[in-house]
């Protein structure tokens, strides 16, 4: 059980950001989540915890739909 709490600690820290990524004007900003998101954490989040890869899961959505408002 040790060896997941940094990644817990990091996932979450990550999902936190998420959640309020739409608040920032910079939409490359907002890409550049994304795509790190996608690539290093989702992944890390489906082998560490089902919970918070579902919520990184919906948040990316609304990050993308916000990104398509705006555009």
């Amino acid at each position: 059980k040790g060896e997941t709490g940094a990644p817990i600690v990091k996932l979450c820290d990550r999902l936190d950001n998420l959640r309020f990524l739409t608040c920032s004007p910079r939409t490359e900003k907002i890409h550049r989540y994304i795509r790190t998101t996608e690539a290093y954490y989702l992944p890390m989040a489906a082998r560490t915890n089902e919970y918070v890869h579902d919520q990184m899961e919906l948040m990316l959505g609304v990050a993308r739909n916000h990104l398509e408002e705006v555009s």
